[in-house]
């Protein structure tokens, strides 16, 4: 192995795998952010149509939808 592929491996390379993993963390906190955003505009609408009598049968958010629709 050369000088420069072992300074590579022990200096570069875990920096790089650090920065990827801070940035899977970045988007894991985004993707629940919006996650609960969506969960919270339903379940208003949902309330709302409750409150007001009218049926709701707006899917929640993430649901598959069915084949027989």
């Amino acid at each position: 192995m050369s000088l420069y592929q072992a300074m590579v491996n022990r200096y570069v390379t875990p920096v790089i795998e650090r920065h990827r993993a801070e940035g899977r963390a970045e988007g894991r906190a985004e993707g629940r952010e919006e996650r609960d955003v969506q969960w919270q505009g339903w379940l208003q609408r949902r309330a709302d149509a409750e409150s007001k009598g009218q049926p709701f049968d707006e899917p929640p958010p993430g649901a598959v939808p069915s084949d027989s629709e």
